[in-house]
């Protein structure tokens, strides 16, 4: 069964060359557009994007080196694959010019008829393999794009129209830079440059313009392609939208600043502990009433607070709030112990806590605060 799904522009000024090329394609089933000039070569291509372009060497206006050259140069047209045709009287010279403009393929018309047909099919499998590279990309939930050596950009997924509202010519080269925030533009773009000249990642944070005017965090990264010789020639990224992480972010960051308020306005000893990451930070208090000076150096491990519980309270306290731990009914541990000071001294303190679990019903962090109180004769007793 014959593939119609390809088009194929061919590109020669005679009518008879032009008509046989054509009627030989067409029974190959392939959908096939004509030019009869470089110049309408060049518009025909740029607007119907045909998968492979049949480019006779000699032309009326352009030569054909020159067509494929321009073909290759623009963003637009770029991907198309070009298959150059020549006359036998064109020299191995000239033939090695026309792949060296970009050419995919040459083929000499004085050759069989199947030899055209098949240089085609060939080029139409790679072509096959282009539609399969953007249909993954398309289904990727991220902007993807590719830029040429001289970073301008020649691809994007079909994404990055959805949510830009931008037009393939508007976002092509430099165009997609009008969808960065005003106040990010000239970094990134500054940035960009940096990176693309020293062949490093480019990676980061921006805010992209979407098509309802609204702007979205993304967060992006890129990496060159380099050509057998080391040389970059393309450059591929992917940019993520990250809107709600860095929402939940600011939350977090106002959450702490209240936080910190709240503890600069107790005498009571604040701690949060984040128990996955076995990270346990403490309010100033702690070093204004207990004196301990690395209180608020940085998050501790709970192993640093156990250290603090007096040694003959040490076993009881730690059974107990493992067992608050461990029990997924508990939301709350409340216990009266003896902490030693900073300056060797001992404090009866009450320590209250609250149990923050997940859907699993595992304890992943404890809020709480320790109040000293006054000291009581004999042993302090535990409060459940």
């Amino acid at each position: 069964m014959k593939d119609t799904s390809f088009s194929v522009l061919v590109v020669d000024d005679h009518p008879a060359s032009l008509y046989l090329k054509s009627r030989l394609l067409e029974g190959e089933g392939y959908r096939v557009l004509q030019a009869a000039s470089g110049q309408q070569a060049l518009s025909v291509a740029a607007a119907a994007q045909p998968d492979v372009v049949v480019l006779d060497v000699i032309l009326p206006d352009l030569h054909g080196f020159e067509v494929c050259r321009r073909l290759k140069a623009e963003p637009a047209t770029c991907r198309i694959l070009v298959l150059q045709t020549s006359v036998a009287r064109i020299g191995l010279h000239d033939r090695v010019n026309g792949l060296a403009s970009g050419a995919d393929a040459y083929v000499v018309e004085s050759a069989e008829k199947d030899e055209i047909v098949g240089a085609v099919r060939a080029l139409l499998r790679l072509a096959e393999r282009e539609r399969q590279f953007r249909t993954i990309n398309d289904a990727i939930p991220a902007l993807v794009w590719g830029c040429d050596a001289a970073g301008r950009a020649v691809y994007f997924n079909q994404r990055w129209y959805d949510y830009t509202g931008q037009t393939l010519e508007q976002a092509l080269r430099d165009g997609w830079a009008m969808v960065l925030h005003p106040d990010d533009r000239a970094r990134i773009l500054g940035y960009w440059e940096r990176c693309r000249i020293a062949g490093e990642p480019y990676e980061g944070q921006c805010r992209y313009r979407g098509r309802g005017g609204d702007y979205r965090w993304h967060e992006f990264r890129a990496l060159p392609r380099r050509d057998a010789s080391g040389r970059i020639d393309a450059w591929y990224g992917v940019s993520l939208d990250i809107t709600e992480r860095k929402q939940s972010e600011e939350l977090l960051r106002q959450s702490w600043d209240r936080l910190r308020l709240a503890w600069q306005a107790t005498r009571d000893v604040i701690w949060d502990w984040d128990v996955r990451q076995d990270a346990l930070r403490w309010s100033g208090a702690g070093t204004e009433v207990f004196g301990w000076a690395d209180a608020m150096e940085a998050p501790r491990p709970v192993a640093w607070w156990i250290q603090r519980v007096h040694p003959d309270d040490r076993p009881r306290v730690v059974k107990e709030l493992c067992a608050a731990i461990e029990d997924r009914a508990r939301h709350h541990w409340q216990d009266e112990y003896r902490l030693l000071r900073g300056d060797g001294g001992v404090a009866t303190v009450l320590d209250r806590g609250v149990i923050q679990r997940d859907a699993a019903g595992q304890a992943t962090r404890m809020i709480g605060a320790v109040q000293e109180i006054p000291i009581r004769r004999g042993v302090p007793t535990q409060q459940s």
